[in-house]
């Protein structure tokens, strides 16, 4: 025996057209309104003739009883005569009233329209500023700051094992290399700055026409008397670099070795760099030793 399929119970709920209920409603009083016209006309008319005045043989009106006629005319047409105009001004006041939704409707769609169309924009916008700005990281030059140890005298030692009391006046010579990592490079500025109460800049380098190409290295050479070196060293050094892009513009790197000169950090990289900041280097660096 196959299953009994219980009825569906369910009140289906159709849509219905407020403007067509409208429309139809409308269309209802006119009829109305022409068939009351009509019987309005036809009792007038009906009411003249018992007067006598459309018998055959009858009596032809005069002036006088013209007027009469046309004031019952009038009397009796007049209310029907305001039900017609009664309905023009709905009609037209409906229609005015939907032309003014209509023109909602298209103002919100064409706002909505034009806020797509800016939204669309910003997006192109980013995305191309999101190429320039991966383009310009791409093509940058970066280096990275290598200790390659210490000089004095004739002894080549490292940093940490510095006896700073067997080293009497000697002359301490301190060499790094800027290594190239990527990108070439049409030139660099290189500065130093020891961060002091107040910043000493220990070392600086101008060489605008050096072409460094990637895994090239840029010596640094820093020299101090002993004793200068041992009041220093336990201070935050920062490295800073500009390099010319193969653009023109160019590339602003920095890095910090807070407490031993041997290990570096980068602290800031600027693909391309239009705010000076090597120029305003040493203010970076005061707000540098400040934090630290």
């Amino acid at each position: 025996m196959q299953p009994r399929v219980a009825p569906d119970l369910h009140f289906h709920t159709f849509y219905e057209d407020p403007v067509g209920r409208k429309s139809a409603r409308s269309n209802a009083f006119k009829d109305a309104l022409a068939v009351v016209t009509v019987a309005t006309l036809c009792v007038a008319l009906w009411l003249l003739w018992g007067a006598g005045f459309f018998r055959p043989g009858g009596l032809y009106p005069d002036v006088e009883d013209l007027n009469r006629i046309g004031g019952f005319l009038a009397g009796v047409l007049a209310p029907v005569v305001l039900a017609w105009a009664a309905r023009g001004y709905y009609l037209q006041r409906r229609q005015i009233l939907q032309s003014l939704a209509a023109t909602r409707r298209q103002i919100a769609l064409q706002l909505k329209a034009n806020d797509l169309s800016r939204r669309d924009l910003e997006l192109q916008k980013e995305l191309r500023d999101a190429a320039v700005r991966s383009e310009d990281l791409r093509t940058a030059p970066r280096f990275v700051v290598r200790d390659e140890g210490v000089t004095c005298g004739t002894r080549r030692l490292v940093i940490g094992a510095l006896d700073f009391q067997g080293l009497g006046n000697a002359q301490v010579r301190l060499e790094y290399g800027l290594i190239a990592t990527q990108a070439i490079a049409l030139g660099i500025r290189v500065r130093m700055t020891c961060l002091a109460p107040e910043p000493v800049q220990v070392v600086a380098f101008d060489h605008p026409g050096s072409l460094l190409e990637v895994g090239q290295k840029h010596g640094v050479s820093i020299d101090f008397p002993q004793h200068r070196f041992a009041e220093l060293n336990e201070l935050p050094l920062v490295c800073e670099v500009e390099a010319r892009r193969a653009d023109g513009r160019v590339t602003y790197q920095r890095w910090v070795s807070p407490y031993d000169w041997v290990s570096f950090a980068e602290d800031a990289f600027y693909p391309v760099d239009e705010a000076g900041s090597f120029d305003n280097g040493l203010a970076a660096c005061v707000r540098i030793g400040d934090a630290a």
